[in-house]
């Protein structure tokens, strides 16, 4: 007898847990629906407000490049009015110093070249005596 109880409340407990087991996946089912929902409401809910942002970030864009410009012209009005040269100005100028500078090495080596040839000769004539240069 106390053999048919135990078996008794074994398949008692089996079914109960068989019931917990199945609601447990109703439960989880239920749930999983809800969290979809929840998720897709709330995608539908932020998309305007993503296009509401993205709009926003492109207009400060689009005024970031206008400010700018303007700071841009402003400060070329200013350099032209202070009477500033401007970068390519610049550029020209340190080409033609480059180029001035490049004839006057030039001008100096000849001359050096000829001047080192004139003190040769002022040495040998030293060196030959006064004798030398008299015949010369």
């Amino acid at each position: 007898m106390f053999e048919k109880q135990v078996e008794s409340v074994t398949e008692f407990t089996k079914a109960r847990i068989e019931e917990a087991q199945e609601n447990l996946r109703k439960v989880q089912k239920q749930v999983t629906k809800a969290v979809q929902r929840f998720v897709d409401e709330g995608s539908e809910r932020l998309a305007p407000g993503r296009e509401r942002i993205e709009g926003l970030v492109e207009k400060a864009r689009g005024n970031w490049e206008e400010i700018e410009s303007q700071i841009s012209t402003q400060v070329t009005e200013v350099v032209n009015a202070l009477g500033l040269p401007t970068a390519n100005q610049v550029d020209e100028l340190s080409r033609r110093v480059d180029k001035i500078a490049k004839k006057v090495n030039s001008l100096l080596g000849s001359k050096a070249s000829s001047n080192g040839t004139a003190k040769a000769s002022a040495a040998r004539r030293k060196a030959e005596g006064p004798a030398v240069r008299a015949a010369s």
